[in-house]
């Protein structure tokens, strides 16, 4: 419970609280931030809703039919939040939506359940064997739902994820490969060996290390660039946020304390602009001051050039 409520309670501070500037990309859909946040709100209810009335249909008891008919939900969740929110919002809410499954089976079927049959136990009644199948059954979908949703808490640390151009479909092949992971631990802990279900998983993981890997222009510098040019393209482009003192109306303080107010913030700061600003094109947020991709290529001949302030 507390994980779910701490995890809401910052969906609020970092994309409710700041939605013009975390949540909304008007890049990719022109919604009101009230909009935005109805509809991330809305995710998760509607979530519960449509897959708590799943498992109250004769579907869920098929096993692999319902855990396909999960995985097409998901994927289609996954697009519809990536052409809603920004990339990195649009992952945050998919965790989101599948730990309020995981908090709901929790909070009205498991211990429910198991509070019931401990009160028929003690008055000496006979026990429901469907309370106990039912809540075990929502305890195996909370087992395979843990990975995906400990990948998306951490997923912020991975630009090149998020940031592609298919990202939701990215999003949803890690949630099936590591719920095909999963499975074989499961049956392993049952006696059963599935080895080929190891390797399929790792190896989809694999895969989408090179699928997501950014691609390098390895095209050579054509002239030296100054670091005049690189300051020009900081002044106008990133220090309205990135500065000891923002002007950007949505910040009071440099985000995540990166500041480029002097030239040797900006040298220390150069491995992390050729990730986001050059490689994943992730920064600035939302390309919220026009970043053009001419100016993207001067900061890597710079950085390439060895990011000298001379």
């Amino acid at each position: 419970y507390f994980t779910w409520i701490s995890g809401v309670a910052l969906l609020f501070i970092v994309y409710y609280f700041n939605a013009g500037a975390m949540l909304i990309d008007k890049n990719i859909a022109a919604i009101s931030t009230g909009a935005g946040i109805l509809i991330g709100i809305g995710s998760m209810l509607v979530g519960w809703f449509i897959y708590d009335m799943l498992c109250k249909t004769p579907l869920v008891k098929t096993g692999i039919w319902f855990a396909f008919l999960g995985f097409i939900l998901s994927a289609a969740l996954a697009w519809f939040l990536t052409h809603i929110f920004n990339s990195r919002a649009a992952y945050i809410h998919f965790g989101a939506v599948l730990g309020t499954l995981m908090a709901g089976n929790v909070f009205f079927v498991i211990i429910p359940s198991q509070k019931a049959m401990v009160k028929a136990a003690k008055e000496g009644k006979p026990l429901d064997p469907a309370l106990g199948k039912h809540a075990g059954l929502r305890s195996l979908h909370n087992n395979y739902l843990t990975l995906p949703v400990l990948f998306v808490m951490i997923s912020n640390h991975f630009p090149s994820t998020f940031g592609h151009g298919w990202n939701w479909a990215i999003l949803a092949a890690i949630a099936l490969a590591s719920a095909i992971i999963k499975h074989f631990h499961n049956l392993y802990e049952k006696g059963q060996t599935a080895v080929w279900l190891l390797p399929l998983g790792f190896g989809m993981l694999l895969a989408l290390v090179f699928v997501t890997a950014p691609e390098m222009n390895k095209g050579a510098c054509k002239e030296q660039v100054s670091f005049a040019q690189i300051h020009a393209i900081v002044n106008e482009r990133c220090i309205s946020c990135h500065s000891s003192q923002p002007t950007d109306e949505l910040w009071s303080a440099p985000p995540n304390g990166v500041k480029y107010d002097t030239p040797q913030e900006i040298v220390n700061m150069k491995d992390k602009i050729m990730q986001r600003v050059v490689l994943t094109k992730t920064m600035p947020q939302n390309n919220k001051t026009g970043m053009l991709p001419e100016e993207r290529e001067l900061l890597r001949c710079w950085i390439e050039q060895g990011a000298k302030i001379e």
